[in-house]
């Protein structure tokens, strides 16, 4: 589900804005964070944030359907892109090749099926690889949200990286970046759907410590595997952990980290 009265206004302007630099556009359409099906009736709800993400829709369709007046059905696609089954289910972006019926989402190396496995684990106390999940799995998986630190994807070349970035107007970029990131903040995440009592942030640890700003974050516990924060300003607790891809990051990392993530996780929400 996706708030389209809060972002349809903020999408718009941004496609506004993109066309004013028919030449320097970003490969993928901005990102907007959703909850699936059950996310308001969940027995806790919590938000999983990523960093960006690959093979996102192209900006060529976002501005399409800004032309036609049709920013509504940009939302939609925006959230059928990661469903609780797993990444780009329709089979046209490029994690068509690594779905959850891959042996390769066993590993943990990929964001969504080390969410999904983490999740099952806070809301039972079970492992369960994702490829022996069964309908179950899913339909409590259809409580939960999915986010992401950076609303244009890094990868693909976020403006500055952009072949013939230099020939823009720097006035033009740094007010389209302040555009962005003022809705990247997680206070505007609140805002959109039912405040979450956890999110769990995978990436860019204690790199975008701006998306913070204005909740009174306090921290009250970091080691190798994550930071945990409390906020004056809402219940919400906020877990920030490494991508479950970084390369740079050990076996015995990989082994420690999920079930350390688990169990903060459901020692902060009591359960």
């Amino acid at each position: 589900m996706i708030n389209k009265n809060f972002y349809r206004e903020f999408v718009e302007g941004y496609c506004k804005r993109l066309q004013q630099i028919p030449d320097y556009q970003p490969e993928s359409g901005i990102f907007i964070p959703y909850t699936f099906n059950n996310y308001t009736k969940a027995e806790k709800k919590i938000f999983f944030v990523g960093i960006d993400t690959a093979g996102w829709i192209k900006t060529s369709k976002m501005l399409t359907d800004y032309s036609n007046n049709d920013i509504d059905c940009y939302l939609e696609k925006n959230t059928t892109v990661v469903s609780v089954q797993g990444e780009n289910q329709d089979g046209t972006d490029l994690h068509s090749l690594d779905k959850n019926t891959s042996w390769k989402c066993n590993n943990m190396s990929r964001f969504w099926p080390f969410c999904q496995k983490l999740y099952i684990y806070i809301m039972t106390g079970e492992w369960v690889n994702v490829t022996d999940f069964k309908q179950k799995h899913y339909d409590l998986l259809e409580g939960t949200a999915y986010g992401n630190l950076s609303l244009v994807e890094i990868k693909k070349g976020w403006l500055g990286a952009l072949k013939g970035y230099e020939k823009i107007d720097k006035k033009f970029v740094k007010d389209l970046r302040s555009y962005v990131q003022k809705m990247e903040r997680f206070e505007t995440l609140f805002k959109a759907y039912d405040t979450p009592d956890l999110v769990i942030v995978l990436g860019e640890r204690g790199k975008r410590m701006d998306i913070l700003e204005g909740l009174g974050a306090k921290e009250i516990e970091s080691n190798e595997f994550a930071t945990v924060f409390e906020l004056e300003k809402y219940p919400t607790k906020i877990i920030w952990t490494s991508h479950p891809s970084a390369r740079h990051k050990t076996r015995a990392f990989r082994e420690g980290v999920l079930p350390y993530l688990g169990d903060t996780a459901k020692e902060l929400l009591g359960i």
